[in-house]
């Protein structure tokens, strides 16, 4: 049966968000969230989204991927995969606790937590500030320790990089769980979080799989992980999506395209199978050249493939961009050469604080 209502809802209607989530909660509506209408990807979201395309009735979700690698995608979440998501969190923490949503709602990791902190026996704090300003946030998370009740916060490495600047990584100390997620924490931060006794926990997953679903490199309850002959992480559980949107391709089983390995039974995340390109005849690792830039240039720095050319983009060019291609052809080899250098004064970041390649792409494919 196909659901002729979907809900499709701008993230600054947070009022309407919030209502069509209670509405989703109770399986009685289909969601799909949109960026602000400032933002760059509302195109490409929207055309993921696809609102005109019939949708089951067992979807509560449209999700989009943050295309911050490529073009965004949409998949179909079902209503039981997200109560599934809601009860393994649950479950792993040993509570229902308040959830406080700092990050934005048309994300996988804001939005599951909005609807984590509308679900029966919870209750979601909404503040209206700017979680990208440490001294905001660092004022908001002290307010918890006047509030009964365990409290639990969503964050990504990127704030805790700024409360550590002005110091205020402590103040995190008064929530019962800070989950950190969407990317890897530096063992520089890990030691402090831990030195200073932050209940954290280091969160992996996707959209496809309603968000976090290891942590601290152990999967929540239901979650098959595996690996293939390509060192490929493989994910099976009931929180993940039924399908893409624009292919029906089924996800039962998702080939996450990322690396790893288990050690003492924990998943560790090495790389990107997808970060290999050809050019030119020649292979070549984006992820490695990127490292290689940063090394070189002691900046800010990365590789991407637009227009089947490559790209390196740099924000301090503190040698001569022969001497750098030069240094790059010897350490990577050939497949460099033809590379087109681009110094900007800043690389663009999403909402989540990764690097934004989408816009990189969209930039340089229009220039």
């Amino acid at each position: 049966m196909t659901n002729p209502g979907l809900l499709t809802i701008s993230a600054s209607d947070t009022p309407a968000v919030f209502s069509a989530m209670r509405s989703v909660l109770a399986g009685e509506a289909t969601l799909a969230i949109i960026p602000k209408a400032n933002s760059n990807r509302i195109n490409a979201v929207i055309s993921a989204i696809n609102p005109n395309q019939p949708v089951s009735s067992e979807v509560g979700l449209i999700a989009v991927t943050s295309g911050s690698t490529g073009k965004p995608k949409a998949v179909e979440i079902s209503h039981n995969a997200i109560q599934s998501s809601i009860s393994a969190v649950n479950e792993e923490l040993g509570v229902t606790p308040q959830w406080h949503l700092v990050l934005p709602l048309q994300h996988i990791a804001g939005t599951m937590t909005a609807l984590r902190g509308l679900a029966l026996n919870s209750k979601l704090h909404n503040p209206t500030i700017n979680a990208a300003d440490p001294t905001q946030l660092a004022a908001y998370v002290k307010s918890v320790k006047d509030l009964s009740e365990p409290h639990a916060i969503a964050l990504v490495p990127e704030h805790l990089k700024r409360l550590a600047v002005i110091n205020e990584i402590a103040s995190l100390r008064y929530f019962f769980k800070v989950i950190i997620g969407a990317g890897s924490l530096s063992q520089d931060l890990i030691e402090k979080l831990t030195e200073l006794g932050i209940n954290f926990v280091s969160s992996y997953g996707l959209t496809e799989t309603c968000g976090g679903i290891v942590w601290d490199g152990k999967p929540l309850n239901s979650v098959a992980l595996s690996l293939n002959n390509d060192n490929e992480v493989l994910v099976q559980s009931n929180m993940n999506a039924t399908r893409y949107r624009h292919n029906g391709l089924d996800l039962t089983s998702i080939n996450t395209r990322d690396l790893g390995y288990f050690e003492s039974g924990k998943l560790v995340i090495t790389g990107r199978s997808d970060s290999k390109v050809k050019i030119k005849g020649h292979l070549l690792d984006l992820a490695d050249t990127s490292e290689s830039l940063q090394r070189m240039t002691e900046s800010e720095a990365t590789a991407l493939l637009a227009k089947e050319t490559l790209y390196l983009i740099v924000t301090n060019l503190n040698l001569t961009e022969s001497q750098l291609m030069e240094n790059l052809i010897n350490e990577l080899g050939d497949g460099i050469k033809g590379a087109k250098v681009v110094v900007k004064d800043k690389l663009p970041r999403t909402e989540l604080g990764k690097l934004n390649m989408f816009s990189l792409r969209l930039e340089l494919e229009n220039d």
